[in-house]
């Protein structure tokens, strides 16, 4: 054959090897960039699912944290209106530092009962979620994370709950932190791909393409369209489709065509949820290997034409060694920058055994060194020194989760950071890609919510979580070194009625001033503790003597008795204090308070302002205040309460002008309670409302009877308690009851004691009015011995006013009590008001009442109380008494 034959031959045989060469060379450079391209989508899958687990977590421990204040329990367990302030501000605290659109308070029922008020966020009070799987699971298992449409707001968010428990571990609600979606949409924001969160069906709840939320990825069956509609967590519409499809394994095509890269990641903490990125195939850069290598392969070609074929083999050998080569390099050097651009918002870091070789300028601004400094340090030298052990260890465990370390900056200040690291090969060496995350911000706030969850918000105090704890661990050292622990509890008097008379926000201002004195006056290593509303606790330590108790019990009630003064009012308040001793009247934590408790409780009986050392048949007072409380709450039910009458006579010409209704209680067990003793229970209670409704009832169809029998300008007063009027069922009350028994306005008088007038709100004044212009009658009662005022006289319409008997009694031997009543006799009149003198009982009394002037009078002298039908037969078919000195002596009070 000849050389030119046999040089075609070559030259045909380069020519087809060269187009084999070609085109296997461009099947391995697809491959490869499809290889690579989707190691890269994986990678960044994988990133997004590790953020967004770590996000997870983290805003169910703010969650757990919220429902651990105990202000949140409390308002579930006793609602009302200084739990509910307390509750709103946590929970307006709590959204602003967590960037969350909605945080509230559910009960045990679904029904919201607090929600935070900023301006951006709805009020849902009121409504019931129960149906929501964020609350079932959260009473059934502790907690819950839920994505869905708001009910109210019809916007996305992703829903955070925990159950909270009550001090004895009682579930009794659950708390709910709602966040919007661009939080974790911003995060997705990587690179030049698609970033998804899809729920089990495909539905795309968020991603960095805003079009594509509430839409189905893929084709939803009429299953499960029907599902989602009657879940209600996408809203009760039906949803729209992005039409993809699978077009083969991990490659997805949309409506219009596109392909796309599929990476995948199933997020742990929520089943099913997925974390999607999408890589457009079209932008997958394997052109530039087949052009090059299709150049050099022409030119190989026409080389080949005048040299010879193993020359030719050597250098296309050579070439294609060193192109590989090269790709090899410019491939590794773009993943490198490529994993440094992926999360570009975080300091990045990557080292080789502790040595860094790269760091992006978040890193530099982190730490403070410049990127030549950065270079020459080991990572380790940028954290303290207990922090370099743990990563360490996890540097050589390849460990990938997050964990948290103390940072050094170059100033020398630490702060705490979040390390979140992965290993890649690169040259055959090992390198190790480091995510610092500051998390200053986040210690802080876990710091600010801890505080809350052991620290009363108003005085600043431990708070009850906190001080059993301290109890505890005080009765456990006293046990070990075989000494005493005291505790003492102390509870402020007559607080509620500074309370309700002046506002919660006097009273709070009051609180905060006790405290403090209170905290001035304790020892060094002792604890005072706010218990709840106006209780406080004080724990002693290292006492060997009770003396020492006395002491401090001492200095407390002095230190309270002093003058409060708040603002341009000022404020005289005592205490009573219980003390109970260990291991003297308890061996535990629930022994010794409830002993302090019984303590205090007869310091209160006894007086008040003074303390009491636990004694066994203090025990003997609890039970008989619990039993009178068991039968009051079925008196009314029994039928156990009665009302009797006591005349009021006009002074000048002896007519019945009136009575006073007053309640009576005859018990089958207790026998008759005095009205001092069951009164105050029943406005503890809250008794008094309904109690009240039937005493007003009864007393107006007793007075239509009486008038019925020709009475003229008569009327019958009823005592209406602080607690009855400041109900808002008052006057409906007042009016549906009038309209009922037919009684005229002005025949019903209404009585009422000087403490409700100092609150001198505008509903006070607003009621006052209401029954001023019904045309019944105004009545201050036991004047002189509370908050007297002649700014009350003349501010609310009274249309009388009534000297309380222990300014009567002593009148004839006192001559300050004579001066007192002739001083309000001339006032009164000065006034327009008539003037009523209780508890008569002396002639003397009398002559002296009637010639100072005042109009009217009622007592012993003239009548005791007495029941209707007694009533009837000797006061009202009398009608007049004639001569006063003679009648004086009817009915004398028995002694």
């Amino acid at each position: 054959m000849s050389a030119r034959k046999i040089l075609a031959c070559l030259a045909l045989a380069c020519c087809t090897i060269a187009a084999i060469s070609a085109t296997l060379y461009f099947q391995h450079a697809h491959r490869l960039a499809m290889s690579n391209t989707y190691k890269s989508v994986e990678h960044t899958s994988k990133l997004l699912m590790g953020e967004f687990e770590i996000y997870l977590q983290d805003q169910q421990k703010a969650a757990k944290l919220l429902a651990g204040i105990p202000q949140i329990s409390d308002q579930l367990n006793a609602p009302g209106n200084t739990n509910t302030k307390q509750s709103i501000q946590i929970l307006n605290t709590t959204c602003d530092a967590l960037d969350a659109s909605l945080c509230y308070v559910m009960n045990r029922d679904g029904t919201v009962i607090a929600n935070n008020t900023s301006a951006s966020a709805p009020s849902i009070i009121g409504n019931n979620y129960a149906f929501r799987p964020y609350f079932k699971q959260a009473i059934e298992h502790g907690q819950a994370t839920y994505m869905a449409m708001g009910i109210t707001t019809q916007k996305r968010g992703l829903y955070f709950s925990s159950q909270v428990r009550s001090a004895n571990g009682e579930i009794i609600g659950i708390v709910v932190i709602k966040y919007p979606t661009h939080q974790i949409e911003e995060n997705f924001s990587t690179g030049e791909g698609i970033s998804a969160l899809t729920d089990p069906n495909g539905v795309v709840f968020a991603s960095t393409r805003q079009e594509w939320a509430l839409k189905s990825l893929w084709q939803l069956s009429e299953n499960q369209e029907r599902s989602l509609i009657s879940s209600r967590q996408f809203g009760d519409q039906a949803l729209n489709t992005l039409g993809f499809t699978q077009v083969a394994n991990n490659i997805a095509a949309g409506i219009d065509g596109t392909e796309y890269l599929l990476g995948s990641q199933e997020v742990p903490s929520l089943p099913g949820w997925k974390i999607l990125y999408l890589c457009n195939l079209d932008k997958i850069p394997y052109g530039i290997a087949l052009d090059s290598g299709a150049a050099y392969s022409f030119a190989l070609f026409f080389l080949l034409s005048t040299i010879a074929v193993l020359t030719l083999y050597r250098l296309g050998s050579n070439d294609i060694n060193n192109r590989l080569k090269a790709e090899k390099e410019l491939q590794q050097s773009e993943e490198r920058l490529k994993q440094l651009i992926e999360i570009s918002s975080e300091a990045i870091l990557i080292h080789h055994q502790g040595r860094i070789i790269d760091a992006n300028s978040m890193a530099e601004k982190l730490f403070g060194y410049s990127q030549d400094e950065l270079s020459r340090l080991l990572i380790w030298e940028m954290m303290d020194p207990e922090s370099i052990a743990k990563a360490r260890a996890h540097y050589v465990e390849n460990y990938e989760l997050p964990y948290e370390v103390t940072a050094m900056h170059r100033d020398g200040t630490c702060f705490p950071i979040e390390i979140c690291a992965k290993t890649s090969f690169v040259n055959g060496r090992q390198l190790r890609v480091t995510c610092v995350r500051d998390i200053t911000e986040r210690k802080e706030q876990e710091q600010r919510v801890i505080h809350q969850a052991h620290y009363d918000a108003l005085t600043g105090l431990p708070n009850r979580n906190l001080m059993l704890d301290r109890l505890d661990q005080a009765i456990k050292k006293a046990h070990r070194h075989e000494q005493k622990a005291i505790v003492m509890f102390l509870d402020l008097d007559d607080f509620k009625k500074i309370n309700d008379t002046l506002g919660h926000s006097t009273g709070d201002q009051l609180l905060l001033a006790a405290g403090k004195r209170l905290q001035s006056m304790s020892r060094e290593g002792d604890t005072l503790a706010r218990y709840g509303g106006d209780e406080f606790i004080l724990i002693l330590e290292d006492i060997d003597s009770l003396l020492d108790a006395e002491v401090v019990a001492e200095k407390m009630l002095r230190a309270l008795s002093q003058e409060f003064i708040l603002g341009d009012q000022s404020f005289y308040i005592s205490a009573s204090i219980g003390i109970a001793v260990y291991p003297d009247d308890g061996q535990d934590v629930d022994q010794l308070l409830q002993k302090a408790d019984t303590a205090m409780y007869c310091s209160k009986e006894e007086g008040r302002n003074t303390y009491h050392f636990y004694t066994p048949s203090m025990n003997q007072h609890v039970q008989e205040r619990l039993e009178m409380e068991h039968h009051l709450r079925t008196a009314l039910e029994n039928n156990e309460f009665y009302i009797q009458y006591q005349p009021i006579y006009d002074t000048q010409n002896g007519n019945l002008i009136g009575a006073e209704a007053l309640l009576r209680w005859q018990n089958p067990t207790l026998g008759f309670v005095g009205p001092d003793a069951f009164i105050p229970l029943a406005e503890q209670t809250g008794l008094i409302i309904p109690i009240g409704k039937w005493v007003l009832k009864r007393v107006c169809e007793q007075t239509k009877l009486w008038l019925n029998l020709g009475l003229k300008d008569f009327h019958v007063a009823v005592n209406i308690s602080p607690r009855q009027f400041r109900d808002n069922q008052l006057m409906p009350t007042i009016r549906r009851t009038l309209a009922q028994t037919k009684l005229p306005a002005e025949a019903l008088c209404i009585e009422i004691t000087e403490g409700l007038l100092i609150k001198n709100d505008q509903g006070t004044v607003q009621t006052f009015n209401e029954l001023k212009s019904l045309g019944i009658h105004l009545s201050l009662d036991d004047f002189g011995t509370g908050y007297s005022a002649l700014s009350y006289l003349k501010k609310f319409p009274f249309n009388n006013l009534k000297i309380d008997r222990s300014f009567v009694i002593d009148l004839v031997s006192d001559s300050s009590d004579r001066q007192l009543i002739q001083a309000t006799v001339a006032m009164s009149q000065g006034l327009g008001l008539r003037v009523i003198a209780e508890g008569v009982e002396e002639t003397a009394q009398l002559e002296f009442l009637k010639r100072t002037g005042c109009d009217a009078v009622q007592g012993y002298l003239f009548s005791k109380p007495l029941n209707a039908d007694v009533f009837t037969r000797t006061i009202v078919q009398t009608a007049t008494f004639s001569n006063l000195s003679e009648a004086c002596f009817v009915n004398p009070r028995p002694h």
